[in-house]
């Protein structure tokens, strides 16, 4: 396959999974904050989930690995306050779960329907088979208890010690972040879950 269309369509899922993980959650948002404060709550520009660096790991490094740009939210407005917080991270990691695993399907279809020697169809499979990959890497990676991942507002919702304690030691988790992507423990889990589930 053509290298700069490799690219592009790597870099094309990896924005839009970076999309599907944190819409859910500017919506749930806005039905976690309490009535009196949903004025101020906006939806929020699509681009602005987009992280550059992300980006460039989903469309060049070769990795499966990136990940999407978390958006703050105002928790103390929520109805539920840390609760709340909970409920959004597991919302984003639910829909990256969800999205992987509907379009699994659909990657069959495309295979039996067309093969992939006609080179429409073998750009559609590789669309399609970034996509489930990708999906799979913001759920794993957002698994990490690094702020701002998901794993961090959850511990921030469950206990204030907890975060705390994340924050304290937020660079040494950010190094540890980046060795564990590095090392490609994330891309071989993924490549096992993705022949199972094939």
């Amino acid at each position: 396959m053509n290298t700069l269309i490799t690219i592009l369509i790597n870099l094309l899922a990896g924005i839009i999974v970076m999309m599907l993980h944190e819409i859910p959650k500017n919506i749930a948002a806005y039905f976690l904050t309490h009535p009196v404060y949903r004025g101020g709550v906006k939806m929020n520009s699509p681009l602005k989930y987009i992280d550059v660096l992300g980006a460039v790991f989903f469309a060049f490094s070769g990795f499966v690995v990136g990940w999407q740009k978390p958006f703050s939210y105002d928790y103390r407005k929520f109805r539920m306050k840390e609760d709340g917080l909970v409920v959004l991270a597991v919302i984003g990691e639910v829909s990256s779960l969800f999205f992987a695993i509907i379009l699994i399907p659909l990657l069959k279809i495309i295979s039996f329907s067309g093969g992939i020697d006609s080179s429409f169809y073998l750009y559609l499979y590789a669309f399609v088979f970034a996509l489930i990959k990708y999906n799979f890497a913001i759920f794993f990676v957002n698994l990490l208890p690094v702020i701002p991942m998901d794993m961090s507002l959850i511990v921030r919702g469950l206990s204030d010690k907890g975060y705390a304690s994340l924050d304290k030691n937020d660079i040494y988790l950010k190094l540890f972040f980046i060795f564990f992507l590095s090392s490609g423990m994330i891309t071989n889990i993924i490549a096992v879950l993705l022949k199972v589930l094939m």
